[in-house]
């Protein structure tokens, strides 16, 4: 089975990036639903790119075809905030299959983020830990 893992994730036929996404505001744990959450092309223009399904602890899991080299984003829309946050996983290799776990909280204007991603290419998980950012972007899977 020496090539069964690289032959099978060339011809993946499934969304390619995927993950959860919570956020808390202000000490205040939100309830996410898919209608918070606005995909992105690389252009930045609305487009149709992932899907967002509710999970019923106030999480949202995001599916992204991923398929293609470059940014793909998406927004985290809330009345709690002043603006939304911007994520953006980088796809190094259109074959990779990115999972990701985001907890986001803001407070005071200040944005933290912790969690981790991984790849089918690395095969480890990797750790995102951003603290009291006044940016309100995430972006990870840099190469």
């Amino acid at each position: 089975m020496l090539f069964g893992k690289p032959i099978y994730y060339r011809f993946y036929p499934f969304d390619r990036i995927r993950g959860t996404v919570s956020l808390t505001v202000d000490g205040e744990k939100m309830t996410l639903t898919r209608d918070d959450i606005v995909f992105y092309d690389k252009k930045y223009e609305k487009c149709e790119d992932g899907s967002a399904k509710d999970i019923s602890d106030g999480r949202v899991k995001i599916y992204m075809d991923g398929s293609e080299y470059g940014s793909h984003c998406f927004e985290v829309h809330s009345d709690k905030l002043k603006e939304p946050v911007a994520v953006s996983c980088f796809q190094d290799n259109w074959w990779n299959v990115v999972d990701f776990d985001l907890d986001i909280a803001v407070n005071g204007g200040y944005m933290s983020c912790s969690g981790e991603y991984s790849t089918n290419r690395a095969f480890k998980k990797t750790k995102i830990n951003i603290t009291n950012s006044t940016a309100s972007k995430i972006s990870f899977g840099l190469g």
